[in-house]
């Protein structure tokens, strides 16, 4: 829009200043030739005048020429004609002086009156040209202006566009994630109920399927409280609680968490806390909240087989947790924006709402710590987290 704007701008103010060079063109022709049309009538009239003065002069003189002697008949008149001729010629020449004395005069105040014309005409046209300068700078600062304005609408408009299309395919997926579990757990709940109707129910089989039901309520129970926590962080409203807390008690708990979930898995989970005697000023659940995020995840990602490091190191400051796998790693363009909000939306291999990291990131920010990590594409990844101390 802005690219199309600027080439129509200065096409449509050459124009104008072409049609403007035109007129003042036109005009100082027009302005030329009404001078030299007034100088002509003006010098006509001058030389009609002095050619008539001219002519009354010869008849005046011939006049007096005519009422002499006829005869001349002596020496003295010849000389008297001669001082009458001498004079005569003289007032000529005095007068054709005085003439060219008039004409001088004439073309000079002629030529200061074209210079103040010109001067005047430039000055109006320099007033004019001001006045079309400020005019066009308002009209390219209103142009400006609306142009930012219509950038901003439509920016506005697109990512309202997209917010939309995130949101539907958001609740899409969050009816889609939710009503998979709650399916399982009706069809277990169906499962353990008919046989004991039947009395033909079998202990071992409702005990499977109970812990069936009560893995996928976890995984409802999970979903719906990282929603809730989006919907916290988003309104400032989600609080950390600090209170003295141990390395070891953090590390202890994350063991028992996922040790049914690593055997099952056949992976194998090492915990170094040497550490553990150190006490963190950090929000217990919250923080447990973090590291078993991080740990899910290495678990999930983790093949059969494979190995999970979890390590603390302790520095006069902070603590920091680092979670190890050899799984896929992640690529540079994941590691970009895994951290955002639903960041699983974007990709076809979805495993969860893409909200975990998000909020774990939000934690450790909010208790003054960074949470980082380090991945090459089939080398695995690390994540860690930092915790101060006070």
């Amino acid at each position: 829009m802005e690219k199309e704007n600027s080439k129509l701008t200065p096409g449509a103010r050459l124009k104008t200043d072409k049609s403007l060079g035109t007129e003042r063109s036109k005009t100082d022709n027009l302005l030329e030739r009404s001078n030299k049309s007034l100088e002509k009538k003006v010098d006509a009239n001058i030389r009609e005048d002095r050619q008539s003065a001219d002519s009354d002069r010869e008849l005046d003189r011939e006049e007096a020429d005519s009422s002499g002697p006829v005869e001349k008949q002596n020496t003295e008149t010849d000389k008297a004609d001669q001082i009458v001729a001498t004079e005569r010629a003289q007032a000529d020449s005095e007068r054709h002086e005085e003439r060219k004395g008039e004409d001088a005069l004439r073309r000079n105040e002629r030529v200061n009156k074209s210079l103040i014309v010109e001067a005047l005409l430039d000055a109006e046209r320099k007033v004019t040209d001001s006045d079309l300068f400020d005019e066009r700078a308002a009209v390219d600062s209103e142009a400006k202006e609306l142009l930012r304005l219509l950038t901003v609408e439509q920016a506005s408009l697109e990512s309202s566009t997209a917010k939309l299309a995130d949101r539907d395919r958001f609740i899409s997926i969050v009816s889609h994630d939710l009503k998979n579990p709650l399916g399982a757990i009706i069809g277990a709940s169906w499962l353990i109920s008919e046989p004991i109707k039947k009395n033909t129910a079998n202990f071992d089989e409702i005990l499977k399927l109970a812990n069936m039901i009560e893995r996928h309520a976890s995984s409802m129970d999970r979903m719906i409280s990282n929603l809730l926590d989006v919907g916290r962080i988003a309104q400032g409203k989600l609080q950390i609680k600090k209170k003295a807390v141990k390395v070891c008690e953090l590390v202890r708990d994350c063991k028992e968490l996922f040790s049914g979930a690593a055997k099952t898995k056949e992976i194998s989970i090492t915990f170094d806390d040497s550490r553990g005697e150190v006490e963190l000023n950090c929000d217990y659940d919250r923080t447990i909240e973090v590291l078993s995020n991080l740990i899910g995840n290495a678990v999930k990602f983790t093949p059969k087989g494979g190995s999970i490091e979890v390590r603390v190191t302790s520095s006069a400051s902070s603590s920091v947790f680092s979670v190890k796998d050899n799984g896929p790693g992640i690529s540079d363009e994941a590691k970009e924006r895994i951290f955002e909000q639903f960041s699983q939306l974007q990709s076809e291999d979805r495993t969860g709402l893409g909200l975990g990291l998000f909020i774990a990131k939000w934690i450790v920010e909010a208790q003054g710590g960074s949470l980082s990590v380090s991945s090459k594409v089939g080398e695995g990844a690390i994540f860690e987290f930092s915790i101060p101390k006070v």
